[in-house]
């Protein structure tokens, strides 16, 4: 991953407001023919995100929702959340957009993303 848009990193996490239409849009270096990447939920307390992930490469007009078990929403999701594509395709951009958190705090925050994810040992 190169960089992070729009500049929202405030401090060790990068965040958007759940509900303001926004998203974080992650932008790869290059395109990359990878079958799945990894994100790390702010995990500092018990919190968990319902959200959506969408990917597209610079060939692509519009981006392509990533189903999570045939459901267009990931849910209850914390720490750690290896994201399969069902199948190896071209991506240059990932967009994650917040559609729940905690009661108490209104923005999705991811501490990092790793992208192609690193094959389990």
């Amino acid at each position: 991953m190169s960089k992070a848009s729009p500049n929202n990193k405030l401090k060790d996490y990068y965040y958007h407001n759940i509900g303001d239409d926004k998203f974080l849009e992650f932008y790869l270096s290059q395109t990359c023919l990878i079958d799945s990447f990894r994100l790390w939920l702010w995990d500092k307390d018990n919190r968990t995100y319902d959200f959506r992930v969408e990917v597209k490469n610079e060939n692509e007009e519009e981006y392509v929702l990533i189903k999570d078990e045939n459901n267009p929403i990931f849910k209850n999701k914390s720490s750690w959340q290896t994201i399969h594509l069902r199948g190896r395709r071209a991506v240059r951009w990932i967009r994650l957009t917040g559609l729940r958190g905690p009661p108490h705090d209104s923005e999705f925050a991811i501490v990092d993303v790793e992208c192609p994810a690193h094959p389990k040992k």
